[in-house]
Order: C-alpha cells, then sequence, then structure tokens
C-alpha cells in the first residue's frame, strides 16, 4: 500500500497518497483522518504546498507527480494542464490544441473528469468555450470548481 496522509483544506478533508516517484492521488477524503505526520518526502512537501497555496502564498506546485500511470494522450493532456497559470482558464479545445489533438476537446473532458490529481493538476482552470463552468468531480463538484478560481482571482 502507498503512503497517504490527510489535509484538512478549505474545501475539505484531502487525501494524498505518493509513491517513490511522487505524488499520484489527491481525493476527497470524507472526513476520515489518515497518517498526519507522514515521512513519505513527497507527502510533506504537497502537504506543506497545499497549505501555502490555500493561504494565498503558492502559486506554483513543485511537488514531484508520478506521470508514470499515464500514458499517450492523457499524459500529454495532463503535462499541459500543468503548465495553466494560475489564476487563468483554458477552454478544452485550447488544452487539447496544447496536447497535440486540437479537435479532441471532448477527450480532454473525459480526461478531466478522471484528473487523479485535481487542484496540483488545476482541472479547475478549464472551462467550455463559452465561458461556462462544465464539471468538476472533485468536493462539492461546480462548488469547489468556484470556489477555487474566486481563490485565484480567475473569477
Amino acid at each position: 500500500m502507498s503512503p497517504c496522509c490527510s489535509l484538512d483544506t478549505p474545501i475539505g478533508m484531502i487525501r494524498l497518497v505518493a509513491g517513490d516517484q511522487g505524488l499520484h492521488s489527491l481525493s476527497w477524503n470524507e472526513d476520515t483522518i489518515i497518517e498526519q505526520e507522514p515521512d513519505n518526502p513527497h507527502l510533506l512537501l504537497a502537504r506543506q504546498e497545499l497549505n501555502q497555496y490555500f493561504s494565498g502564498g503558492l502559486r506554483t506546485f513543485t511537488v514531484p507527480l508520478d506521470f508514470s500511470r499515464w500514458q499517450g494522450f492523457t499524459a500529454q493532456v495532463y503535462m499541459a494542464l500543468r503548465d495553466v497559470p494560475y489564476g487563468e482558464t483554458v477552454t478544452y479545445g485550447e488544452l487539447a490544441r496544447r496536447a497535440g489533438q486540437p479537435a479532441a476537446a471532448r477527450a480532454v473532458g473525459g480526461i478531466m473528469a478522471r484528473n487523479p490529481l485535481p487542484i496540483i493538476l488545476p482541472c479547475h482552470r478549464v472551462i467550455a468555450a463559452n465561458g461556462a463552468l462544465t464539471g468538476y468531480s472533485g468536493g462539492d463538484g461546480i462548488a469547489t470548481k468556484i470556489f477555487l478560481l474566486h481563490h485565484e482571482k480567475a473569477l
């Protein structure tokens, strides 16, 4: 079993999971507290950076991510997503273009719905072409997406 820990945030209790290569999961944890003093360096850094992010002091995450679980277009989308700057938004179509497949906006939507590292891989920054805030699979759904975009002053 991979090392994990919990973190209480303004958008609920989240669970972080990491391995030797980096962080590979961030999920909402339904108030279950898991090991609070992890010894995995990626978990320690992720907790520190998330606390800084929510306090307004961090705009770019540096915690290593374990990209080995993703291949092909999915990996390309997640790498392009990581480059969407704090406080900015991008459309599904634009993210598809940045990932090398401009006609794959719908596929990008599916990849966003399965994002294993929301917030750190900022799928909340991805919006519809008409500016609509469509779907968010983490926390309280769209309300969480709105909170994160307001936090970053992107709305």
